[in-house]
């Protein structure tokens, strides 16, 4: 070996060197040497090899060692598989103090001496050589730093005097002669030794092992251990973590529980048979990952394990044990994934049983009802084949059902069980009262009169909302197994239980009804049989006295206890009745008092005592009633006065007060009936002879109900009431309802406004009986007053030029919820009046209709004024653009109003905002295109506006903000297109404003933002198409601004540089649009703008190389925008912006090859625009644009035959544009764009047949755009595009008939362009083109007369072009052609005649209307 100065490793292994290995040469630098497996036997100039560390000489022939002290940095030597023999002496001659590794296994030694020298040597590795006997530690022949000492496979019998390696770690004493009993002893084996192999000899006892403290791994396989396998304190640590004892004739283990630490334990090829059942105080729990090995134990027949024992074992292997059977605990954790069993010994089905026992309690489920639903469980003849029953949540539901037939399918059960139903091999999604979700779980159980008997064990199903067991014959208990904690709805009505057991399991249950059973005394609430879930309780119709303990349920709102045994007076306590109920029935029991409810129940809202005991007075008081209530039904008593509700009952709003026995006149007064209530009922009070109420009391009464009160009187104040709409009173006794109509609309509205002569011929007409409709409820004042007002809109406002229908429409008999312009809700009323482009005129006057929401009079002729003269209180929506109106009065009678559109009118000056002409809740104002010069009172009256547009009008000069004008509400501000110079105090005055648009107006020179005019809460600010030169102080201002567009101002003064400073520019901006400037440079928005995404560039004066740098371009960038410029090239876009998406180099000065490389294209970009530029070649987009979907590459220099390749295209395009360029031949595209859903060809060179084929055109294309080529055929996109909707192949060559047939073109088309060819026919198109709804044949050559056949034209056609056909004389269809067709165009088509059929159709526009 000469010497090499930069040689540092050396490697000869497997030569057939011999003899000497001669170092001639200094090669200062090698510290690896590798001469394995050769015949060397000697190795000369250890010397010259200064900086050797390790040296491997193992297959060799050397019988010595010699000089190698002279590697004085030395640390690893191998000299195993080599010719030493006898005694080998260490010297510091032979062998240097630095090594750390000595291997000298497989030689023939038999003595080890003066090795201590060797004072750095941990590893000594010195097995399969001649060892016998005794092996004696000697401290002068093995040195204190040794960690390993391997002996394995020599003949030795005894090991003594290891304690002096107190450094020992590992002892391998494997495949010797150790016979009988191994006694540890402190002397022998030292306290430091964490691996201990004993493998492969002859012991049948181990004993004191417990004194090292440290030990992890034990190996006692392969020796002579027989029987039980004891494990104690004294004999083995607890620190073992690996235990080997397979390969002997162990029968059982035992004790193992004190191996805390343990983590594997080999017990494989023993003679374990049987049921092994795993015991926690025999097999510990086992730390993290635990490993058990029981293979080839060939007579064992079971595995299980208690539930508390091996809980952290993760691993169980049984291989070569033919059939053995895993239990239910194991099978168990196998299938949740905590337990891993080899070879899987666990019959799924097994699997499924073993979790159910796991997870669900079975104490009150018949064994014999679980054997039978078992073994029809795991016959897999049983199960669907053809359902996912790999899905364990779909199995436990088959077994839960089983389960449940078992035990409740008793003599009397309906249920089905033919071939198709329960206790199938069906689907149980299909069984009789099984409901399945989308996900295929049952998610309904309704078993409803099914006949079932028993009790009751409801196991918990994930998936089950609502388990419905009405109309059985369940008896005594109801038990919850397992939880179902999606389960809302549990109906147990009509059955014979008496007890409610483990309802806790059933943490999402609302919805309980129990009415209807044997539940007998007190009802009693547990945390462990009921939910505090619950918001529904029945408990209707049992022979319940009392209810116990129910302040537990918390979320309670309905209770319904009526139909029970409850006697006296019922007392509320906070103890049995929870604070949140809002609803209490009570009724069908015997109660004569109701007590403290006002004292405990603060949210109660309704409440039954009908058909109870009371008598006399019902006297309200505020302990027993509390002021919540709303609903209080008292009918079927005896009372005979409803006393100081008024005074207690501030929020009821209905009392039933029927089946009582009030007599004589009964007068409302406000002590006694609450202002608040809106419906009374006193039917069959036959004692009553008059009814009437203070003038000020129950205002708000809407309903009184007086049934079966023979000639009662009804006192004018409700009767004038009813005559105003304010009450409707059944029967009614108050007559002259039309008179009544407009007298309470002339009494509500403001008609100061409206002309005299427009509101006579308004009464006359509606006063005409025959001007309504008889089949509506004509009775319904609401509806008659909204049928007033549409009168008088009518006769104030359709003049001269309104287009209002008059012909069962507008003023007709018929209901007005069907004339044009009229919306009604599902209660009959009128909530939207849409006129728009009506032709009304004058002054409009708006009157109030309580149903009303929007109004819409966009486009009409309104002049002057527009007046609210009625309250319409839902009114959120009034839209007048479009008229000639001046003036708003009275919006104050519209307090629902958000969004008012004022635009396009003559408003003009000020617009001055007061609280009577504008509700204090308008969110949305709109001004624009007035003549408005300014804005006032806003920020007095307008305190909730948020968006506020004045967009052109004829604000001038500076606009000052002020709070009386300008609301600190607003967030949205439109001031463009005025001729605003600067805006000031904005900042002090509109702390929330977002928006703020000041385009188009007279802005000159620098912008400066200030705190005072400017807002920091500015995210959008729009300043496009001034006169600005600088944007000055936004960083320091506007701190959340993230919009902001310079578009088209004079950024002259920058010499064509735009410069990013954080003084002026935040940080926060994240659109930033710049385009139609004069720019030439874009600085330092990298080191300023890190939350950049948009940036626009577009038409300035970008040129030649366009290079990205990340000082200058922020990497947050998503959307870069360079259309309209002079860019030659675009570099390192790929290093520089890696967030990327979307590209537009559109309309610039690219020339030649595009090639795209990683550095200057990055992976991320989706869309990529290069149209109009001169781009001949697209080259490596397939390499380095993994994600690109959108490539355009229209008008270009592309030519001949366009190649697809995977390098050049990724397989990620959806879009592909290649129009006009001057292509001939696309190809291979089907290859490599699977994913390719548009291509557009227009404008090309393409001649003559274009052919489909897999190659060139992928199956995925559903928009193919061949317009402008000279194409004379389409072939085989049939057979190749199955997904083609939109083809288009106007203006080519395509000549005489157009055939459509199968191979050539796909059903799936929906829109087919056709024009511009010289086609004279189109045929089969009905029978193969089933989804066509457009087709395109303008200005072809038909002639003659068309009738439309089915076959020919498909029915699902909509929209047909025929124009330019100047040949054509006449067009119709058969009766059942074309029924979908809604537009016909003829346009350009001189006299020509449309059949009889088409002119019939009425959803049929045909262009020009020659139907006449």
């Amino acid at each position: 070996m000469f010497g090499l100065k930069s040689l540092e490793k050396l490697g000869l292994v497997q030569n057939n060197l011999s003899s000497a290995f001669i170092v001639a040469g200094e090669s200062a630098n090698v510290f690896e040497v590798s001469l394995s497996h050769n015949k060397i036997s000697s190795f000369v100039g250890f010397q010259l090899l200064p900086s050797l560390k390790f040296l491997y000489l193992s297959f060799n022939e050397f019988s010595g060692f010699v000089d190698g002290g002279n590697i004085a940095n030395l640390q690893i030597l191998d000299l195993s598989s080599n010719n030493f023999e006898g005694d080998l002496v260490i010297t510091t001659k032979d062998f240097p103090t630095s090594l750390a590794e000595l291997h000298l296994d497989n030689n023939k030694l038999k003595g080890f001496f003066d090795g201590a020298i060797l004072e750095n040597l941990y590893w000594l590795q010195l097995s399969g050589n001649d060892f016998k006997g005794d092996f004696v530690i000697d401290s002068k022949d093995f040195p204190s730093s040794l960690q390993y000492l391997l002996l394995a496979d020599n003949m030795l019998t005894e090991f003594f005097d290891g304690g002096i390696l107190g450094n020992l770690v590992g002892l391998s004493l494997s495949n010797n002669n150790f016979v009988g009993d191994f006694f540890i002893t402190e002397q022998d084996i030292p306290k430091s030794i964490k691996f201990l192999s004993l493998d492969d000899n002859m012991l049948t006892g181990f004993f004191d092992g417990g004194i090292l403290p440290t030990l992890w791994t034990l190996g006692l396989s392969g020796n002579d251990f027989v029987g039980d396998f004891h494990i104690t304190s004294d004999d083995f640590p607890t620190s073992i973590r690996r235990l080997y004892l397979h390969d002997n004739m162990l029968t059982s283990f035992i004790g193992g529980e004190i191996l805390s630490n343990l983590q594997r334990l080999d017990l494989s090829s023993n003679q374990f048979t049987g049921h092994l059942h795993l015991k926690a105080n025999d097999y510990p729990s086992f730390l993290e990952s635990g490993q058990l090995f029981l293979n080839n134990n060939s007579g064992l027949t079971k595995v299980d394990a208690d539930d508390n024992a091996v809980l952290n074992l993760r691993y169980l292997y049984l291989k070569n044990i033919e059939g053995i059977e895993v239990g239910y605990e194991l099978c168990y954790r196998s299938s949740i994934g905590s337990l891993r069993v080899y070879p899987e010994g666990c019959n799924w089905l097994r699997v499924i049983i073993a979790s159910m026992l796991k997870e669900q309690d079975f104490s009150s489920y018949s064994d014999a009802d679980f054997d039978v639903a078992e073994e029809w469980f795991l016959n897999i003849g049983n199960h669907p084949a053809d359902l996912p029953t790999d899905d364990d949540e779909y199995m436990k539901e088959r077994l839960i059902l089983a389960l449940t037939y078992s035990a409740n399918c008793k003599g009397g059960c309906t249920l089905p069980t033919d071939e198709s139903h329960w206790m199938s091999a069906t689907d149980h999604c299909g069984w009789e009262g099984v409901t399945c979700n989308d996900l295929n779980k049952v998610s309904e159980l309704d078993l409803s009169m099914s006949g079932l008997s028993g009790d009751y064990t409801m196991f918990g199903m994930k998936s089950l909302q609502r388990l419905i067991l009405t109309s059985n014959d369940l008896s005594s208990s109801f038990t919850v197994a397992g939880e179902s904690a999606s389960i809302s709805v549990l109906w147990l009505e009509r059955n014979k239980l008496s007890s409610f057991i483990g309802g806790a399991k059933l943490p999402s249950l609302r919805y309980f009804v129990l009415s209807r059973n044997e539940f007998v005394g007190d009802f009693t609430i547990t945390p462990k049989d009921f939910p505090t879930s619950i918001k529904n309780l029945s408990l209707c119709c049992n022979q319940l006295k009392g209810f116990v303990d129910g302040s537990m349920l918390t979320n309670l709102e309905s209770l319904v206890l009526s139909g029970n045994k409850f006697v006296g007076e019922f007392a509320i306590t906070s103890k049995n009745f929870p604070k949140s109920l809002s609803r209490l029935s009570l009724h069908g029991n015997m109660l004569t008092g109701f007590l403290d409810s006002g004292k405990f129940l603060p949210n109660l809202k309704s409440l039954s005592l009908n058909h109870n005991g009371f008598a006399d007075e019902f006297i309200v008081t505020a302990d027993n009633l509390p002021a919540s209530i709303k609903i209080l039904n008292l009918y079927r008593n005896k009372l005979t006065g409803f006393v100081d509700g008024g005074k207690f009952l501030p929020n009821l709003e209905h009392l039933d007060l029927r089946n009582n026995e009030f007599t004589e006149e009964l007068l409302l007064t406000t002590n006694d009936y609450p202002s608040s209530l809106t419906t009374l009922i006193i039917d069959s009070n036959t004692g009553l002879t008059k009814i009437d109420a203070d003038e000020n009391a129950v205002l708000s009464l809407s309903s009184l109900s007086l049934r079966n009160i023979h000639d009662i009187e009804v006192g004018y104040e409700l009767c004038y009431r009813s005559s105003t709409g304010s009450l409707n009173i059944v029967p009614d006794s108050c007559n002259k309802r039309l008179i009544a109509i407009i007298t309470s609309l002339l009494q509500e509205q403001d008609f100061s406004s409206y002309s005299n002569a427009d509101f006579d011929a308004a009464k006359e007409w509606f006063l005409n009986g025959e001007n309504h409709p008889d089949d509506l409820a004509t009775d319904d004042d609401e509806y008659m007053k909204e049928r007033l007002i549409l009168a008088l809109t009518y006769s104030a406002n359709c003049k001269d030029g309104c287009t209002l229908p008059t012909e069962d429409n507008w003023m007709s008999a018929t209901d007005h919820c069907g004339w044009e312009g009229v919306t009604c809700n599902d209660l009959n009323k009128v909530s939207e009046l849409d006129l728009s482009f009506s032709g009304l005129s004058g002054d409009y006057t708006m009157f109030g209709m309580k149903s009303l929401q929007k109004l819409i009079l966009t486009s009409n002729n309104l002049s002057s004024s527009f007046t609210a003269a009625g309250e319409s209180a839902n009114v959120n929506r009034v839209t007048l653009n479009h008229n000639k109106l001046s003036s708003f009065v009275g919006g104050a009678k519209l307090p629902s109003l958000k969004y008012l559109v004022l635009s396009s009118n003559d408003f003009t000056g000020d617009f001055i905002i007061t609280e009577d002409n504008f509700p204090a809740f308008i969110t949305e104002l709109f001004l624009e295109f007035n003549s408005l010069s300014s804005f006032d009172n806003g920020g007095k009256f307008l305190p909730t506006l948020e968006r506020l547009n004045l967009y052109g009008n004829n604000f001038a000069n500076e606009l000052f903000i002020t709070a009386d004008n300008f609301p600190a509400s607003i967030k949205d501000l439109d001031l463009s297109f005025n001729g605003i110079t600067s805006f000031v105090d904005g900042g002090k005055f509109l702390p929330n404003l977002e928006h703020l648009n000041l385009s188009s107006n007279s802005f000159p020179g620098d912008f400066i933002i200030t705190a005072d005019n400017f807002p920091a809460s500015i995210k959008d600010l729009n300043l496009e198409n001034n006169r600005l030169s600088g944007f000055i102080d936004g960083g320091k201002n506007l701190p959340n601004l993230e919009r902001l567009n310079l578009t088209h101002n004079p950024f002259l003064s920058f010499a064509g540089e735009f410069i990013v400073t954080p003084d002026n520019f935040p940080a926060s901006i994240k659109e930033l649009d710049l385009k139609l400037n004069l720019l030439s440079s874009f600085i330092d928005g990298g080191k300023f703008l890190p939350n950049l995404e948009r940036l626009n560039l577009s038409r300035n004066s970008f040129a030649g190389e366009f290079i990205v740098s990340p000082d200058n371009f922020p990497s947050s960038i998503k959307d870069l925008e360079l259309t309209s410029n002079e860019i030659t090239s675009f570099f390192d876009g790929g290093q520089y912006l890696p967030n990327l998406e979307r590209l537009d180099l559109t309309s610039n000065k690219v020339v030649g090859d595009l090639i795209i490389t990683a550095d200057n294209f990055p992976a991320s970009l989706k869309a990529l625009f290069l149209t109009n530029n001169e781009i001949s070649s697209f080259v490596d987009g397939g390499k380095f644009l993994p994600n690109l979907e959108l490539l355009y590459l229209s008008m270009n220099k592309l030519s001949g035959d366009l190649i697809i390749t995977a390098d050049n295209f990724p397989a990620s395009l959806k879009t592909l544009s290649l129009g006009h360029n001057e292509l001939s031949g696309f190809f291979d595209g089907g290859k490599f764009l699977p994913n390719l859903e548009r291509l557009d060809l227009t404008g090309n060179k393409v001649v003559g047949d274009f052919i489909i084929t897999a190659d060139n055109i992928p199956a995925s294309l559903k928009a193919l755009i061949l317009g402008f080529n000279q194409i004379s055929s389409f072939v085989d996109g049939g057979n190749f595009l199955p997904n083609l909707e939109i083809l288009s192949l106007r203006n080519n060559l395509l000549e005489n008939k157009f055939i459509i047939t199968e191979d050539n073109f796909p059903a799936s088309i929906n829109a087919l362009y056709l024009s511009n060819n010289k086609l004279t026919g189109f045929v089969n198109g009905g029978t193969i083109l089933k989804n066509l709804e457009v087709l395109d044949l303008d200005d072809n050559l038909f002639g003659g007369e068309i009738l439309i056949e089915a076959n020919e034209y498909p029915s699902s056609l909509q929209r047909l072009y025929l124009s330019g056909n100047s040949g054509l004389t006449k067009i119709d269809a058969e009766n059942n052609a074309v029924l979908s067709l809604y537009y016909l165009n003829l346009s350009s088509i001189a006299g020509i005649e449309v059949g009889q059929e088409l002119c019939s159709r009425s959803i049929l526009r045909i262009v020009p209307d020659v139907c006449g």
